[in-house]
């Protein structure tokens, strides 16, 4: 991987729409990991920031809820929380795939 590449990790999908993804990238000597969702009615993507992970074995989870102006995503890494996205509208946006 070439630094500042970004690759999709995880995507989840609605019908033929991504709606949640998790995403690596390397920033010079460094893997980070960002967790984002598709807000409903748009097709820009709402990003945690990056966090840094180490060069070895990591566990990453998110929590992802679909609901009118009270959706969420939440990432962890190694089981410590790293950042909630919050009432976004994306109730449309809901796992299908």
């Amino acid at each position: 991987m070439a630094n500042g590449d970004i690759l999709d990790l995880f995507t989840g999908r609605n019908a033929s729409t991504d709606v949640v993804r998790i995403q690596l990238q390397k920033n010079g000597a460094t893997y980070q990991i960002r967790a984002g969702l598709l807000p409903d009615g748009t097709t820009t993507w709402t990003d945690t920031s990056w966090y840094d992970v180490p060069n070895s074995w990591s566990a990453v989870e998110i929590h992802y809820q679909a609901f009118a102006n009270s959706g969420s995503l939440t990432l962890w890494l190694d089981d410590v929380q790293k950042q909630s996205i919050t009432f976004i509208d994306n109730d449309t946006r809901a796992l299908t795939d």
